[in-house]
């Protein structure tokens, strides 16, 4: 985890940048590979290898077998979905068009996520 650590916190800079200058799908991306980069570390911390195209709900599913935290996280259905639909749409290139409220929400909810570790 300690090796991604860093890699985390670059991408979650890069996507607040990103959004003060007003790219908000650029950062809305960079907040979820964030996220996917800590649950797959936090996987690989447990010992537990996950196939790279699991969504984010399975990571989760996963995950909450070992830290009760994740279950908590899975209860946050939309959140989830709009990851997952940002995951999607830009690994086929599907034009994305998330606005700024939105962007701020996943910007957030990745940072809690990450920052719950000690």
């Amino acid at each position: 985890m300690e090796d991604h650590k860093g890699q985390i916190i670059e991408f979650l800079k890069a996507s607040k940048l990103n959004f003060e200058n007003g790219f908000y799908d650029i950062s809305a991306f960079l907040a979820e590979e964030a996220l996917h980069l800590y649950l797959v570390s936090s996987s690989l911390r447990h010992n537990v290898v996950v196939p790279w195209y699991l969504d984010f709900d399975s990571l989760l599913r996963i995950l909450e077998k070992y830290e009760p935290k994740f279950k908590e996280i899975r209860k946050e259905k939309t959140m989830i979905k709009i990851f997952d639909q940002i995951r999607i749409e830009f690994r086929y290139s599907v034009p994305m068009k998330i606005d700024r409220e939105t962007a701020e929400k996943v910007i957030s909810f990745a940072e809690s996520i990450i920052n719950s570790d000690p």
